[in-house]
Parts: structure tokens; C-alpha cells; sequence
């Protein structure tokens, strides 16, 4: 079986939910460069909350950075294409900052990253740490 995509690493996030066995008691985040822009080669973690395909039918993920170039803004919110991610890894969310709650049914389309709205993550993340 071939290793899985970035995409499937990302709609993966999106959709764990935390065991009620509490064998992974918390949610899991992402991790990648961008190879687009000035920092092709800083590390970015960041929890994925919509993914879907935009105006030129690429998949994009609508994800909250809070590792990497400018997480010092207020506004950590950002859209990655999915076919510049490069180093795909999912691991474990060790942040405890404000993480945001899952964007509800009617702000899915007030973004303006994705045009059609594949996956979105429904419940809240949950820190590890």
C-alpha cells in the first residue's frame, strides 16, 4: 500500500475525533513547508478546518497556523494550496493558545479560499498539551 498523500494526511486531521477510550485522548495537527512565498523552508503546524478545491479546481486547505511565518500576527488564519505543501506530517497538537472553534455551516462560505467545500472539521480540537 503506497504511503498516503498530503491530502489524505489533511482530511485525516480534519476528521479525528477524539477516542472515547481515550487511547489518543487529544487531536492531531499538521506539519509542512510551503514551498510558495518568501519562507520555502520553515516549518508550519497548523490545524486544518476546511479543504476543498478552488476557482482553478486545485485542492486548498483553509488551516489555522500557530507554528511559522507570521504566527505572531492576529490573524494565524491562512489558505495553503495542498500540491505546495511539502514534508507532509501529522502530529500530535501541543498548543494551547486560543484554538478556534470549527467554522459553523453558514461561515463555510463567507471565506473566500475554497469555492467547493469538500471536508470540515466539526468538533473542536483538543490540546495535548
Amino acid at each position: 500500500m503506497p504511503p498516503p498523500t498530503p491530502l489524505e494526511k489533511i482530511v485525516t486531521v480534519i476528521r479525528h475525533e477524539v477516542s472515547e477510550d481515550l487511547t489518543h485522548p487529544y487531536s492531531y495537527a499538521i506539519q509542512a513547508t510551503y514551498s510558495i512565498g518568501e519562507y520555502p523552508t520553515v516549518l508550519r503546524n497548523f490545524l486544518p478546518y476546511l479543504v476543498g478545491k478552488n476557482e482553478g479546481d486545485e485542492y486548498v486547505v483553509l488551516g489555522f497556523q500557530y507554528i511559522g511565518p507570521g504566527d505572531t500576527q492576529p490573524r494565524k488564519w491562512r489558505c495553503f494550496k495542498v500540491s505546495a505543501l511539502r514534508a507532509v506530517e501529522i502530529i500530535d497538537l501541543e498548543y494551547t493558545d486560543d484554538i478556534p472553534d470549527p467554522l459553523k455551516f453558514k461561515k463555510l462560505w463567507k471565506q473566500n479560499c475554497i469555492d467547493d467545500v469538500e471536508e470540515w472539521r466539526r468538533k473542536n480540537y483538543i490540546s495535548g498539551a
